[in-house]
């Protein structure tokens, strides 16, 4: 009887630093953007566009390398893996607190410091964890929809997983602002919304 055994991660080539994980997650995160754009602009033009499930893909992936971007600020250690909630739940429980709150204001809305009420924090982990265990493994399901179509929620990890732990990390390494800035504006083509 054969027993899968389960593959180790690639030795790295290079050190492994935080901003060369957060260009990596923002590329994917630029990259995913345009193929979102363009598959909204073929679909609204009522033609199938086969840019959607490769968009998600990579927005998952970006997502993901977000985490894993946080992870190494706090631990120094590089994570491995593709399950967005074994990878939250490696990050320290301040980050979860304030990427849970970032989740829930708006991009442009200042995300207050202050703590909430118990009850209403624990109704925002129940709607975020809620959330994150559908979508955990959507990368994987995003870059094999040949095989199936996913029911992980469409979108949702790169608007409350990918950008709010993107906004976290900003707030902890406000210099890498300028990696965030020269990815996006190095093309200027306009992009579907944050």
């Amino acid at each position: 009887m054969n027993k899968k055994k389960k593959k180790k991660p690639n030795t790295p080539t290079k050190p492994i630093t935080t901003e060369g994980i957060f260009y990596a997650a923002a590329s994917f995160e630029f990259t995913s953007r345009m193929l979102e754009t363009e598959a909204s602009t073929s679909t609204r033009a009522g033609i199938s566009t086969p840019t959607l499930f490769p968009a998600l893909a990579l927005a998952a992936f970006s997502s993901e390398l977000y985490l894993k971007c946080l992870i190494f600020m706090e631990t120094n250690q590089a994570p491995w893996g593709h399950s967005l909630t074994d990878l939250f739940a490696a990050l320290k429980q301040d980050s979860k607190d304030r990427i849970i709150l970032i989740n829930f204001h708006p991009p442009g809305v200042p995300t207050p410091h202050k703590p909430i009420n118990p009850a209403a924090k624990a109704d925002l982990e129940d709607a975020f964890y809620s959330q994150l265990n559908a979508c955990s493994r959507a990368f994987e399901e995003f870059r094999y929809f040949h095989e199936k179509i996913s029911e992980s929620p469409m979108l949702w990890f790169r608007q409350s997983v990918g950008r709010p732990t993107r906004r976290r990390i900003l707030e902890m390494r406000p210099d890498l602002g300028v990696i965030y800035e020269r990815v996006f504006k190095l093309n200027q083509p306009p992009l579907a919304p944050d």
